[in-house]
């Protein structure tokens, strides 16, 4: 089985950004154009959540997957994840709140749509800030470990 996690939410919420903080890279994030496999993670674009038809393509890649984490930004107002929308995976679901430092972060509504998502634990990180990080790192080793 795969170690590798994927990482699901809209463009822009932050994901390349969290794997190249956990790699300990500084470099500035690029859109990601394609579903992108690190030896740790499988980014994926925003775009297979945001467009529903790419559902199906999203769905396929979480089969590569040994978890699942939803990534909300915290200064996002709109909600893309469907209620239980974990329950549709055979794996474990959490979630990250990013950009808890954002002008106009929101992180208690951010937690509350992970959280009606499925996400059974929530994390709260800022990549300008570095915080949040080492907790989040135990528990995707621990989901790797299983």
């Amino acid at each position: 089985m795969s170690r590798r996690v994927l990482l699901m939410g809209r463009s822009g919420c932050g994901k390349t950004s969290l794997v190249m903080r956990i790699h300990g890279s500084d470099s500035i994030a690029n859109k990601t154009q394609a579903a992108e496999y690190h030896p740790d993670f499988i980014d994926v674009p925003g775009e297979y959540l945001e467009v529903r038809s790419f559902y199906r393509a999203l769905i396929m890649l979480t089969c590569e997957a040994c978890a699942i984490i939803l990534v909300q930004a915290a200064d996002d107002e709109e909600n893309l994840y469907p209620t239980g929308l974990a329950r549709t995976f055979d794996k474990p679901v959490a979630g990250v709140v990013t950009k808890t430092d954002a002008a106009g972060a929101d992180v208690a509504r951010a937690t509350e749509i992970l959280r009606d998502a499925g996400a059974k634990n929530v994390f709260l990180t800022s990549a300008l800030k570095n915080e949040g990080f080492d907790e989040l790192i135990a528990h995707l080793d621990a989901l790797r470990d299983t």
